[in-house]
């Protein structure tokens, strides 16, 4: 049940750091040269949004792929077989 848990946790960890960075790379790069906040803040809302509905859900299906594999090999801290239980 503890690995279950912690599966979950690094799933959610996953999804949300990578989601996170994915748009913040978009939104940065798509408009750089704007010279007012608003104008910029907008474009680059615009541009995450159209990213995110194209990208959205293979970035949380990786994210689902990492963790779980991560946890069925031990590797993520948390999911590690305790000595001494199979």
């Amino acid at each position: 049940m503890r690995r279950v848990l912690f599966c979950l946790l690094w799933f959610v960890l996953l999804a949300f750091v990578s989601l996170t960075v994915a748009g913040m790379v978009v939104a940065l790069n798509t408009c750089p040269e704007t010279e007012e906040f608003s104008v910029g803040y907008e474009c680059g809302r615009m541009a995450s949004e159209q990213f995110m509905a194209r990208y959205r859900l293979p970035i949380v299906l990786g994210a689902l792929l990492l963790s779980v594999a991560g946890t069925l090999a031990g590797v993520l801290p948390g999911t590690r077989k305790r000595a001494g239980r199979g």
